[in-house]
């Protein structure tokens, strides 16, 4: 199922603790710093998120992921988290890929300009039993 992203004013804080989320956008990026230092390869991944937290409540939150070798470990875990962890073997990371993946994650909430905002704090790894809608659900012992 695809959800629609919706628009939100600012970025509202949410309960703390785990939360269903669905990536609606994901992008290479330059690093401000590497930017300014002239490069233009990309060198972080940079997702947005549609969050849900245990309330039923919706926000946005925004993070980026560093292609840093000292750094991957935290990809690594976003690709734990949408089921796509076979691409850290390859180090071939499409941001199309993520498109519409979905998972779960804990919030916490961290001071930002003086207000509070919503962040992902870890992501939960998928469960093959958080795959619905496999041939594996359909034994049902119905005849036909």
């Amino acid at each position: 199922m695809k959800l629609e992203p919706f628009k939100i004013e600012g970025f509202p804080v949410l309960a703390i603790g785990k939360a269903n989320f669905q990536i609606i956008e994901a992008a290479d990026v330059v690093s401000k710093k590497e930017a300014e230092n002239g490069v233009t390869t990309p060198n972080m991944l940079r997702v947005k998120f549609q969050l849900w937290d245990i309330n039923g409540k919706r926000g946005i939150a925004k993070v980026w992921f560093s292609y840093a070798e000292d750094w991957r470990w935290k990809l690594g875990k976003l690709l734990e988290a949408v089921g796509l962890e076979k691409l850290a073997d390859t180090g071939d990371i499409d941001p199309h890929l993520f498109q519409d993946k979905a998972g779960k994650c804990n919030l916490g909430v961290e001071e930002y300009n003086s207000e509070d905002r919503t962040v992902i704090k870890s992501f939960i790894k998928k469960e093959v039993s958080d795959n619905a809608g496999t041939n594996d659900d359909l034994d049902d012992d119905i005849p036909f």
